[in-house]
């Protein structure tokens, strides 16, 4: 681990950004735990996430290379949009790293990549 720094909104804490290296990349991690119903939005990024947990790990280009939501409503970010298709919680896992992004989730996630 290279660095951990908090991420707030309006001075409320919000989860941690983690820098890692591993030997053959660097990688950082977003991680968002909060409130079932809170929102977790930071413009300079990119997010808008509605729920409870999420990491999102990015590599050195800040390419996304895996997304991870428990307990979520909504999450965007860039061309990634996950949403639940009844407003109840949902999870999915979604990893960009192969020939074609891999996705598993609950029943009622719907989820568009653009």
């Amino acid at each position: 681990i290279q660095s951990v720094s908090k991420l707030e909104t309006d001075g409320i804490f919000k989860g941690f950004k983690i820098v890692s290296k591993t030997e053959s990349n660097t990688i950082t991690q977003y991680i968002i735990s909060q409130e079932q119903e809170a929102i977790y939005k930071n413009e300079a990024l990119g997010f808008y996430f509605k729920g409870a947990f999420a990491v999102i790990t990015h590599d050195e280009n800040k390419k996304n290379q895996n997304i991870y939501i428990g307990e979520g409503e909504t999450f965007k970010h860039d061309n990634v949009s996950v949403q639940s298709k009844n407003a109840q919680a949902m999870s999915v896992y979604i990893d960009f790293t192969g020939e074609k992004n891999t996705i598993k989730g609950s029943k009622n996630v719907d989820v568009k990549i653009e």
